[in-house]
């Protein structure tokens, strides 16, 4: 019995910069199933995350990744409120492209990097200019747990990178959720990305 069809097979832990790995990004139960669509986005994603990382000069921690129906019910048990639509599910689900949620040293540090990785942003190029590279993502958002205040940064592939025809956007490219994914709220000035 061979394997199926665009399976990677027997997932080991791959490199897929210099500083990420799909260790971290892909949860031990899931790493049999990463088809080789998937892989492309998880270097996509490590490649956004790689330059943000030489931005900052200073370690990314991932506390998401990949995500499933499993993964998705436990985050609800804990209070939080994720999208069905997820571009965590790297697609799992029609047009989801892939993302992370990373924090640095300190929870505010995800807070004020937010805000920069923002005001970079050109609106004729439609990415992040940093002066170590561009950032082409299809969405960043500034998360808060309201409980113990802790930020964190949902960074998601552009859907333009994987799929032909993606359909038009229907959420704000940039935004923030203070309240665990309750509601979110469009950060100033991009209402209309």
């Amino acid at each position: 019995m061979g394997r199926q069809p665009g399976k990677t097979g027997r997932h080991k832990t791959m490199r897929l910069t210099t500083h990420f790995s799909s260790e971290e990004l892909v949860p031990g139960r899931l790493t049999s199933l990463v088809n080789l669509v998937q892989v492309s986005m998880l270097k996509a994603l490590a490649n956004n995350l790689e330059i943000i990382r030489a931005f900052v000069n200073a370690p990314i921690t991932i506390i998401s990744g990949l995500r499933d129906e499993i993964e998705q019910q436990k985050l609800i048990k804990q209070g939080y409120h994720p999208s069905d639509k997820s571009d965590h599910f790297f697609g799992r689900k029609p047009f989801t492209a892939g993302a992370a949620d990373i924090t640095f040293k300190t929870p505010e540090d995800a807070r004020v990097i937010f805000y920069e990785l923002v005001s970079r942003f050109d609106f004729h190029k439609e990415v992040i200019i940093l002066p170590v590279g561009y950032v082409d993502v299809g969405q960043l958002i500034l998360e808060c747990s309201p409980k113990n205040r802790f930020y964190w940064i949902h960074i998601g592939n552009n859907k333009k990178l994987f799929y032909k025809d993606p359909p038009p956007p229907t959420v704000m490219k940039f935004k923030t959720s203070m309240n665990n994914g309750v509601t979110y709220l469009p950060v100033g000035g991009f209402e209309k990305i």
